[in-house]
């Protein structure tokens, strides 16, 4: 289809559509569409954008500004693909990537965001204390967006952050956990190794004590494992933070994994081949063990106990926080020494305490004696 002209110059149609040219700051003319509307209109916006151009090519106005107030405008669906596209380049998992994407389209979704020059915390913050979910979910959201406005603006695509995050609400997870996950003391955790079958008994082993996340657990092949050094060897497209890892194998583990290692096989060939179980099986597993899945705290023996459970075990045996954080492999070592993933309750803080309680006391007084002196006083000093 051919262009027809209209009485205005620069301004031309093809079919319904409207386009118009310019002579840019450079001195090249560029073409743009301008839609389906009146030429007139058309001829508005054709004079506007040669003002700006001119304005750009007589110093008037910095043309990275002006490039900027243009993004700002761009519809936000098309910046958050630009930027789920940056993040996906930089090989982040593909749930990471999943989970990103559909953050940000609730987001724009929830507060009406149609470009980045609509964004304000008002908004933000009014759409994130209304949703019905956890604080650990809302901080998630709140992540989200905060990087995508942090990349806006460290890529230059805006003069500033258009949400810095000071001004947008931090959720404390900690007064607000829906969901808590419990350790399974030693009496549960044998009673769970005895009544799960062979394969999925060597699954629970791996998880329960060496404290691998249940889908990393899933990726094991058996180049993964050592024998000279009775060690696991993980690649880092096999854990979840993308970083290789190297632990040590305990002994009942180990023994376990070449009790059902076959004969012949290949080196990436899969050390579990049923696969994670599903959280129906390890429930069903639990029930026949005879495990309570939530305690009287209602804390529950999820998946996630596993890890819970491997590090109370290290943190009962002494280990200290610097090795657990190795062996839990945590980026901080606050989530080590935290509740999320030690049950104090497993802990035995009575006795701890008793043990260093020898060092406070003096000789206790004999409480036969009539006549009290000031000798047992604590401070030392003369009682009246």
């Amino acid at each position: 289809m051919s262009y027809t002209r209209t009485r205005y110059r620069n301004v031309r149609r093809r079919g319904d559509v409207l386009y118009f040219k310019y002579k840019d700051e450079h001195g090249n003319w560029i073409e743009k569409r301008y839609g389906a509307g009146a030429p007139r209109d058309a001829k508005d916006a054709q004079e506007e954008a040669q003002s700006r151009a001119d304005a750009i090519r007589a110093g008037i106005m910095d043309p990275r500004l002006e490039a900027m107030a243009e993004y700002a405008q761009r519809p936000i669906a098309v910046v958050i693909e630009e930027y789920v596209g940056v993040v996906r380049a930089r090989r982040r998992t593909p749930k990471h990537v999943a989970d990103l994407l559909a953050n940000l389209t609730r987001w724009a979704a929830g507060t009406g965001v149609a470009s980045l020059a609509e964004i304000d915390p008002v908004s933000t913050n009014r759409w994130l204390g209304e949703m019905d979910c956890c604080a650990r979910t809302k901080n998630g959201y709140r992540t989200s967006v905060l990087a995508l406005c942090r990349w806006v603006a460290d890529y230059g695509k805006m003069p500033r952050n258009p949400l810095p995050s000071g001004i947008v609400t931090r959720f404390n997870e900690k007064a607000d956990r829906r969901r808590q996950s419990r350790a399974l003391n030693d009496e549960e955790l044998d009673r769970m190794l005895a009544v799960a079958p062979p394969m999925r008994r060597v699954y629970y082993a791996v998880v329960l004590m060496m404290g691998l996340r249940w889908r990393e657990a899933a990726r094991l092949n058996w180049a993964n494992v050592d024998i000279e050094t009775q060690s696991l060897v993980m690649d880092p497209s096999q854990t979840k933070t993308g970083r290789g890892a190297e632990l040590p194998i305990p002994d009942m583990v180990f023994d376990a994994l070449l009790a059902i290692k076959p004969e012949s096989f290949e080196p990436d060939d899969v050390i579990f081949t049923d696969g994670e179980p599903e959280l129906r099986t390890w429930k069903r597993d639990l029930e026949r063990a005879g495990v309570p899945w939530k305690d009287a705290r209602g804390r529950q023996a999820d998946r996630k106990a596993a890890r819970t459970t491997f590090n109370t075990r290290l943190r009962k045996a002494g280990v200290p926080a610097e090795v657990r954080q190795r062996l839990m492999r945590h980026s901080d070592i606050n989530l080590t020494v935290g509740d999320d993933y030690s049950d104090m309750k497993l802990l035995d803080l009575r006795g701890a305490i008793e043990t260093a309680s020898p060092s406070f006391h003096q000789e206790p007084p004999d409480r036969n004696k009539q006549e009290r002196t000031d000798t047992h006083s604590f401070k030392g000093t003369k009682t009246a």
